[in-house]
């Protein structure tokens, strides 16, 4: 697909590729190109079939929000983890984001709301499923999914570090919409994997959606509206030794400037200065939040240790 100013005319793609009209509703022609559906929340998103690749395309609220995806997948890249990949596009000049299809051909995939609800017998309304999206409900589930398979242990122990690592990055970017449809499994030749990450748009506290994170700890941090500083704290009481360094050597790994020239470099775009620096303030007041709340954690638990032993 053309790029122009790192943009993609998607008014442009479409008339090449032989659009009569670029009316949603008339964009179902030739099966070399075939939308599939659109949805209209105010927000239009539909896939698009070329060729033997298939792409979604999805018009954004904000238009930070677009942005944000490239800064979280360029987050995810530096961490080492898989995400999907996504470049701006214009349609009807309306900004959005487009990605190819990550899915595989000949695997199966499960939404995380399929496989709690499944699991703890719940209504797939949406709403019985929030309080069970936390840490602690998902390793149960997923261990008993995988009860019966062979090398049952080694395949949890993988899922729950692949689980461990999403929980992280969603607190590095400040995920508002981790909802269980923006996680799974994928299913493959005998093998099982949580899907890559996808759909960060909601990020960074900078969008219409709670300034909260969306993945729980457990499902105390769901019926306590417990704040971020909360949920950080009962992440860390999870593994008191291990947590806070990992979470500090994470958050370490990132270097958000270089997040900004990886996309100019890649992507041939540049994000509006104003844009990044509201995105590196925002990224550095949840270090700075994290940090303090880490910091605070182990003196507590140093003050308890030496109240302990003073005690003996």
């Amino acid at each position: 697909m053309k790029k122009e100013n790192g943009y993609i005319d998607l008014d442009d793609f479409l008339i090449n590729k032989g659009a009569s009209s670029l009316d949603v509703s008339d964009l179902d022609y030739e099966e070399k190109i075939k939308v599939e559906y659109w949805l209209g929340d105010n927000r239009l998103a539909f896939w698009i079939q070329d060729d033997h690749k298939k792409f979604l395309f999805k018009t954004v609220s904000n238009p930070i929000q677009a942005y944000l995806e490239l800064v979280c997948e360029q987050i995810a890249k530096q961490l080492e983890l898989p995400c999907a990949h996504y470049e701006i596009a214009i349609f009807q000049n309306n900004l959005g984001v487009i990605s190819e299809n990550f899915k595989k051909e000949n695997a199966i995939y499960q939404s995380g709301t399929t496989l709690l609800t499944e699991y703890y017998h719940l209504i797939d309304d949406g709403k019985q499923v929030l309080p069970y999206n936390n840490l602690t409900d998902i390793e149960t589930m997923l261990y008993h999914k995988l009860e019966g398979t062979p090398n049952q242990e080694l395949l949890f122990q993988k899922l729950k570090e692949q689980l461990l690592s999403i929980f992280i990055y969603d607190m590095i970017t400040n995920q508002a919409d981790r909802k269980s449809n923006n996680w799974g499994i994928e299913i493959l030749n005998n093998d099982i994997n949580l899907q890559i990450l996808f759909d960060n748009q909601e990020s960074f506290g900078l969008t219409t959606l709670d300034d909260n994170y969306s993945l729980f700890v457990s499902r105390d941090n769901y019926y306590q509206t417990n704040t971020k500083e909360e949920i950080v704290q009962d992440f860390l009481s999870l593994d008191s030794n291990y947590y806070p360094r990992l979470l500090i050597e994470w958050f370490n790994k990132v270097n958000i400037d270089k997040v900004f020239q990886d996309i100019l470099k890649e992507k041939e775009l540049i994000i509006p200065t104003d844009i990044q620096n509201i995105i590196k303030d925002s990224f550095y007041q949840n270090k700075e939040m994290i940090d303090t709340v880490i910091k605070n954690y182990q003196n507590v638990k140093e003050e308890d240790e030496h109240y302990e032993r003073k005690n003996r």
